[in-house]
């Protein structure tokens, strides 16, 4: 139990910290929202996408899945943050609402396309982390 905790914090802090930078480098600023949301979803597809690439079978099909549930689970997870913090709590940390087939302002296609893209990485970086890092074992 302990150890799940810690691989769950490790996870959170990773993909918090690389998605706040990442925003920053980005687009000039971030916000604190940002990684909390990233550390999330990192944690949630990471884990979630290294279950599925265990798994028997095709692995394009594989990693097909894990691409659309990474974008399902990214996209939720945004809007949800966006209804929160930027309608509810009126922080503006984003507004898609200039962008085509957007919801809200909180969510569009364009950047949920961005988002199954971005699974794949961040399911990579997971297992590599969970590999090298939380099981310590060796490269050799």
């Amino acid at each position: 139990m302990v150890r799940r905790m810690e691989e769950a914090l490790i996870m959170l802090l990773t993909g918090g910290i690389i998605y706040f930078y990442f925003e920053i480098l980005v687009r000039g600023y971030s916000h604190l929202s940002m990684f909390i949301l990233g550390g999330v979803c990192f944690y949630l597809v990471g884990r979630l996408g290294n279950v599925i690439l265990i798994g028997k079978g095709n692995i394009l099909f594989r990693l097909t899945i894990v691409m659309l549930l990474s974008g399902i689970i990214i996209t939720s997870l945004e809007f949800v943050t966006g209804v929160l913090v930027n309608i509810t709590m009126g922080l503006r940390v984003w507004d898609y609402s200039q962008m085509e087939y957007n919801f809200m302002g909180q969510i569009c296609l364009l950047y949920s396309m961005i988002w199954s893209l971005l699974g794949l990485p961040c399911v990579y970086f997971y297992g590599t982390i969970k590999r090298f890092v939380i099981d310590g074992e060796d490269e050799t």
